[in-house]
């Protein structure tokens, strides 16, 4: 799996955020990793989209960033079984794309995205929706928070 590892997941400060992201252009990554990283998140970047379900459900992160225009799989598809599966249902998914049509937002909401950020996105408006969705799952009813 290519990946780079800005943070581990498991192993992180308690009460910090952790987050994976998933994009399939490396220079994005880093990005992303530089800008959540800067604000204390733990993050884990990929760029592999194959087989999201169960990465998410083994590492449990506090939120997802996900680009739909993956190179190995259909984002969407991934997107739509993150929120089928009953171990990552609850993840919030904040979509980070470049897919800006309103048929793409439509599409990428009714498959269960928190939050639909398009490219090019400023990083405090990013930063924003991911706090706001994590403290939101936090607050959700049902099991003891997910925060480790």
């Amino acid at each position: 799996m290519a990946q780079v590892e800005v943070g581990a997941l498991g192993a992180c400060r308690r009460g910090a955020l952790r987050c994976l992201v998933v994009d399939d252009e490396p220079a994005m990554l880093g990005l992303l990793g530089a800008v959540l990283g800067a604000e204390g998140l733990v993050v884990v970047a990929t760029t592999v989209g194959a087989g999201l379900v169960e990465r998410v459900a083994t590492s449990a992160p506090d939120v997802v960033v996900l680009d739909l225009g993956l190179s190995d799989a259909d984002g969407l598809a991934q997107l739509g079984a993150l929120k089928a599966h009953p171990a990552t249902r609850d993840v919030p998914v904040v979509v980070l794309s470049g897919r800006a049509r309103d048929e793409d937002l439509w599409a990428g909401w009714a498959a269960g995205a928190d939050r639909y950020i398009t490219k090019p996105f400023d990083s405090r408006e990013l930063l924003g929706h991911v706090r706001s969705v994590a403290r939101w799952a936090d607050r959700a009813p049902g099991p003891a928070s997910r925060r480790r």
